[in-house]
Formats: C-alpha cells, sequence, structure tokens
C-alpha cells in the first residue's frame, strides 16, 4: 500500500480523476470540494487538526492606518469570486483573518508547535 500526507492542491487532480483516494482530511472541517471524506478527528483521533496557511505580513512600525487599508483590500479580494475560485482550485479556502484575531491565532501556533517539539526534544543540526 502507498499512501501520502500532503495538502489537497498537491492531488486534487488526481483525487477528481479517481486515481487517488482521500481516506480523511487534516483540517477541522470537512472542505467543501470533498463532503464525504472525513476529518481526521472524525476518524478517531480526537482533537487532531493541522491546518497550512498562507499570511500576509507588513513591517514593524507600518503605521495603522497603511495596515486597515492593506487588510481591507486583501479582504475584500478574497471575496471577488473570480479570485476565490482560483484560490479553491489550488485547494486554497480563504478564511481572511486579520489584525489581533490572526496575531493571536501566530502566538497558539508558535506555543503548540513549540511544545511539541520540546516534548519530542527535537534538536537541529
Amino acid at each position: 500500500m502507498t499512501s501520502v500526507l500532503t495538502d489537497y492542491g498537491s492531488v486534487a487532480e488526481q483525487v477528481n480523476a479517481g486515481k487517488l483516494r482521500m481516506l480523511a482530511v487534516t483540517s477541522r472541517m470537512r472542505i467543501d470540494q470533498l463532503p464525504e471524506v472525513p476529518t481526521v478527528a472524525e476518524s478517531g483521533l480526537h482533537d487532531y487538526a493541522v491546518e497550512g496557511w498562507i499570511g500576509l505580513f507588513a513591517p514593524a512600525r507600518t503605521p495603522r492606518e497603511r495596515l486597515a487599508q492593506l487588510a481591507g483590500w486583501f479582504t475584500a479580494a478574497l471575496h471577488v469570486a473570480e479570485v476565490k475560485s482560483k484560490l479553491v482550485a489550488q485547494g486554497l479556502f480563504p478564511v481572511g483573518m486579520c489584525g489581533a484575531e490572526f496575531g493571536a491565532y501566530l502566538r497558539k501556533q508558535y506555543t503548540d508547535y513549540g511544545r511539541i517539539i520540546r516534548e519530542a526534544t527535537m534538536k537541529l543540526e
């Protein structure tokens, strides 16, 4: 048996062609394109969720007005049907999380993955 753990965008073409069967998705929720595919948590590994993300960052001390303007532009772009459909076709599912909410998400990721690395005693060589 051959298997792979990868992002949906990398295998969507093979899945859609029937050459690859998905067993589960690692996100917290099922994806709209494959409603019949359960999450890993639904499959028995409770509290399991791994989601890749792409974020936009600005240099330190960027004026708040400029940050708000950039966030507004990018959030608006995520709601444009043509943009959204192109992202989804690549296996990217826009959320549009900004500001303090995104900062809190990043801190949680840092804390969670830092704990996992420490508990596994991983070291860079």
